[in-house]
């Protein structure tokens, strides 16, 4: 976090812990990367996890209230300043979070419509287009949130540079989202079902049901959309399934880490 954090180097006890963490980074971050909260890898990547049906259901009957403070103004009028030195165009895209799809944004519309900035709020106009595969906790998106994201983010572009979108491209992505995870037990055996949101879906999947980071204990790659392991692996605390899902005609692999809660 202080790497990534420059904020941070300010805060003494912020750098003396980090410092600590670091000295113990074998264990800690261990640790951290068990439940895809490591930091000291080797740049950014996407979260696979994602949220149960309660944690979901309890994030977005939360509501986060968001007021633009003084150093959010200072800093988009710096932006709008460079924008005039340099020729380019602003447009404020509001990252969707769960617990602020029922905020009441009014403030935040005002102040954009006095700087005349195209707006587009996602918590309010796109939360219909998000499930809970698409949060790794209530306020971050994760790899299956990258999907329909970069479909509205492509639509608004396409709106403001009168731009075509690849119809084709669009439609392999959707077909690559998820609309549930059917979780059965029969015996000591836990079979896992993915349930695509299309009809259409051409998967192939490739099923590693690890216990730690490099313990692969179970394997199967096919274009079966089900899996089935012994319910004993759930014993451990560094049991996780890790699931990816090739689309025909996509370069991109949606990765799905399943967890132990994720089985209760």
């Amino acid at each position: 976090p202080l790497i990534h954090q420059h904020e941070s180097w300010k805060n003494p006890e912020m750098v003396q812990e980090n410092i600590a963490n670091y000295l113990e980074l074998e264990q800690i971050n261990s640790n951290r990367i068990a439940n895809d909260l490591g930091y000291l890898n080797a740049g950014y990547r996407g979260i696979p996890v994602f949220l149960t049906e309660k944690e979901f259901q309890s994030s977005i009957n939360q509501t986060l209230p968001f007021i633009p403070s003084e150093p959010n103004i200072l800093a988009l009028e710096q932006i709008l300043s460079l924008s005039k030195e340099y020729d380019f165009e602003v447009i404020f895209v509001q990252a969707p979070y769960l617990n602020g799809f029922q905020t009441d944004y009014s403030l935040t519309r005002d102040l954009l419509a006095n700087y005349d900035i195209s707006m587009y709020l996602l918590n309010e106009t796109h939360s219909n287009r998000y499930n809970r595969f698409d949060f790794m906790n209530t306020t971050h998106l994760n790899t299956h949130g990258a999907i329909p994201t970069t479909i509205i983010l492509a639509e608004i572009i396409s709106r403001e540079f009168n731009r075509a979108i690849d119809q084709q491209m669009v439609t392999a992505f959707e077909q690559l989202q998820i609309e549930d995870v059917e979780i059965s037990r029969e015996g000591n055996q836990i079979q896992v079902t993915l349930v695509p949101i299309s009809s259409t879906v051409n998967w192939q999947v490739q099923w590693d049901f690890y216990l730690w980071d490099t313990n692969i204990v179970a394997s199967q790659t096919s274009n079966s959309l089900s899996f089935s392991f012994p319910s004993n692996y759930l014993d451990s605390k560094v049991a996780h399934l890790i699931v990816t899902i090739y689309q025909e005609g996509l370069d991109y692999p949606l990765k799905l880490r399943l967890q132990p809660k994720n089985f209760n």
